[in-house]
């Protein structure tokens, strides 16, 4: 049983049957995608469910080998990234692509992120893109003033400040909260982990509802995912900062409340940087399962929402 699985009172043989089935049709959907002669259309008609597929494989695998997950959340980025939907940014946080984030061209080098420019994007638009820079500021020194800009730019427009964003409409101050102190010279871990709680208890809220119906929390049937991938984000973001501090990753867990499930996606997120290549250690692949038939679970029934 994954540590993770049990904490949040999941059965992970049916865990690990529905993200093979995800990931199975996801490399299934994914080969017909590439053999197809009208890529327009094929992407219009499948490739939210392709994305879809990609992403939720990713987040189930992360419950179980959270370094293997990585290469799922990648797939997943870029299927998003093919829909021009901005979600992309996320799954690629999540599967540490450095090289997917720093492809999109920066808007904020030389944007000073007016109230203008700010009030004409969606609160889901402001987010992606604040975890975007988030993450980027602590792998190359260049982005850090952008992400100083749109986060400043965020915690002066009370209008935007205040709104929901994200699957969860978690208000964005509290992603703000939680990330700021990616960008303080003087991070100190213990403080940082005191700012991220509000966000993790909040996201936790729908995830406590949800376990409290045992039938279709125990079953993965719903529309609840048991790690949200925008918290775990925000969770890598703050594991990448400890990298960088004194104590590192060990003196961060050493914080962490290990057996709350709120704590759940930061477990996740320390568990995926202290097995990447910023930590010194190995990029652990996953190759998803590409049937040949109908995906069968050999567990519980599959439903396939449309994610994000």
């Amino acid at each position: 049983m994954s540590r993770y699985t049990d904490i949040l009172g999941l059965p992970a043989e049916d865990v690990r049957n529905v993200a093979d089935a995800y990931g199975g049709y996801a490399g299934f959907i994914q080969d017909e995608f590439d053999k197809s002669e009208d890529s327009n259309k094929q992407n219009a008609a499948i490739g939210p469910w392709l994305a879809s597929n990609w992403l939720l494989a990713a987040i189930l695998n992360a419950l179980l080998t959270p370094a293997a997950s990585k290469s799922l959340f990648s797939q997943a980025a870029r299927a998003y990234r093919e829909l021009n939907h901005p979600f992309w940014k996320v799954a690629a946080i999540c599967g540490l692509d450095s090289d997917l984030l720093a492809e999109q061209p920066d808007s904020f080098m030389s944007n000073d992120a007016s109230e203008d420019y700010l009030l004409g994007i969606s609160p889901d638009e402001y987010l992606y893109e604040l975890l975007r820079l988030a993450y980027l500021s602590q792998v190359d020194t260049r982005y850090a003033g952008a992400y100083d800009r749109l986060r400043e730019g965020g915690q002066e427009l009370a209008a935007l400040r205040a709104s929901g964003a994200g699957r969860l409409n978690i208000p964005i101050f509290l992603y703000i909260k939680a990330i700021s102190e990616v960008g303080i010279a003087g991070f100190r871990q213990e403080r940082g982990v005191d700012v991220l709680g509000p966000l993790l208890d909040r996201a936790y809220e729908s995830i406590e509802l949800a376990r409290a119906d045992t039938y279709h929390w125990a079953g993965l049937r719903g529309s609840v995912v048991p790690l949200e991938p925008e918290i775990l984000a925000a969770s890598i973001c703050f594991c990448i900062k400890s990298l960088y501090t004194e104590g590192g990753l060990a003196a961060l867990e050493r914080r962490i409340d290990m057996d709350a499930a709120a704590f759940v996606p930061l477990q996740v997120a320390l568990a995926i940087t202290q097995g990447s290549p910023l930590n010194g250690g190995f990029d652990v692949s996953l190759d998803p399962i590409i049937p040949t038939g109908p995906v069968n679970t050999g567990g519980p029934q599959v439903d396939v929402p449309v994610f994000a």
